[in-house]
């Protein structure tokens, strides 16, 4: 038995219908609108015969390769490419599959801003400030305190530890850093915040290798690779587009609150008295934001640092009560006493910073 191989749409095309075709026969064909046809020919799109110039009856004349071209056409714009993607797609002679291969990846890339912007919405909700100022000029809480980091002896040491780095080393670092980023673009579907925490694991670690030792979770110590101008935010915007740093430190945000709201819990269950909870709280909130207490000069006074950890505990209480940020974080469903003891040891806190 003789097996016959199936004939392809340009073949059935050349072979099956009187060419050249009409603009009216092609329109029934191919099931668009004559208006469509002409719209197509004054892009340039289609660039058919005629049967003469300045003639009477001058109509344009379709050949089966004016109609594969068409096809194409059809197809491209289905998948939501405009006429001008369109002709560059044709004229550099691309494949459709090339070309939805192009459109894949920049929904990919949209789908990715929208989750990005997504949890940038709710950081920004969490810490009260407006999300476009936000996005724009980072949190004035966070950023004040971060600036403390700044002004550690740990923080100045790097600065001068990066001065004698050579080239090739300073490249190498960076690299490693770019990389990150670029992983954490590439988280595709639906969010997954377990991807998230492994993402600010490594740049934790590579915070270690470049800066100086800290713990995983000391956010402000991350936060300071994003302050404007830093060169990490500016590579990170190079790689990613505009808000991916914001994005960065949302991100490190977020792990280190659920971090922190997993570890107040047992504190709070391993204490008794408002006093006892207030003060490990507090030496817990400050030791591992990356505020070290170690500094030779404390970088806050008593006062000041019973206001950071009740603002922070503020940021938790409001996450608690977002189930969206919640789903996010993949936490589950909190009960309300947990609000209820935060804040209780917020109010403790906010009493010693005005005594203090």
């Amino acid at each position: 038995m003789m097996i016959v191989k199936p004939r392809t749409s340009r073949e059935i095309l050349a072979e099956d219908y009187e060419w050249p075709m009409t603009a009216g026969k092609v329109s029934k064909l191919a099931g668009v609108t004559a208006r469509t046809l002409r719209h197509y020919d004054k892009k340039g799109l289609l660039k058919v015969a005629r049967t003469g110039e300045a003639v009477a009856n001058d109509r344009k004349l379709y050949y089966p390769e004016d109609v594969e071209r068409l096809k194409r056409i059809l197809v491209l714009t289905t998948y939501g490419f405009s006429l001008d993607e369109v002709a560059v797609i044709l004229d550099n002679d691309l494949s459709v599959a090339d070309a939805l291969g192009l459109r894949l990846e920049e929904l990919h890339r949209q789908e990715r801003l929208i989750r990005n912007l997504i949890l940038f919405a709710h950081f920004a909700a969490l810490v009260g400030d407006d999300v476009f100022e936000t996005l724009a000029f980072g949190t004035s809480d966070i950023d004040a305190y971060a600036d403390a980091v700044r002004s550690t002896a740990a923080y100045q040491a790097y600065l001068a530890q990066q001065a004698e780095l050579s080239e090739e080393e300073s490249d190498a670092l960076w690299s490693r850093y770019c990389d990150i980023v670029e992983s954490f673009l590439d988280i595709d579907g639906e969010l997954s915040f377990a991807a998230l925490e492994l993402l600010v694991g490594r740049l934790c670690q590579w915070f270690c290798e470049a800066f100086y030792p800290i713990k995983e979770g000391e956010f402000l110590s991350l936060w300071t690779l994003f302050a404007d101008g830093a060169d990490a935010a500016e590579l990170a915007e190079e790689i990613g587009g505009e808000g991916t740093a914001g994005f960065l430190q949302a991100t490190v945000f977020f792990v280190w609150a659920k971090r922190t709201l997993t570890r107040l819990a047992q504190i709070l269950d391993a204490h008794g008295s408002a006093e006892e909870e207030a003060a490990a709280v507090a030496r817990y909130i400050f030791d591992e934001t990356g505020l070290l207490v170690g500094e030779a000069v404390p970088l806050m006074d008593e006062r000041e640092r019973y206001e950071f950890c009740a603002t922070v505990l503020g940021y938790l209480e409001d996450l608690l009560r977002d189930s969206d940020a919640l789903e996010i974080l993949e936490l589950g469903e909190r009960a309300d006493d947990d609000v209820a003891r935060l804040a209780r040891v917020r109010g403790r806190l906010e009493e010693l910073a005005r005594a203090a």
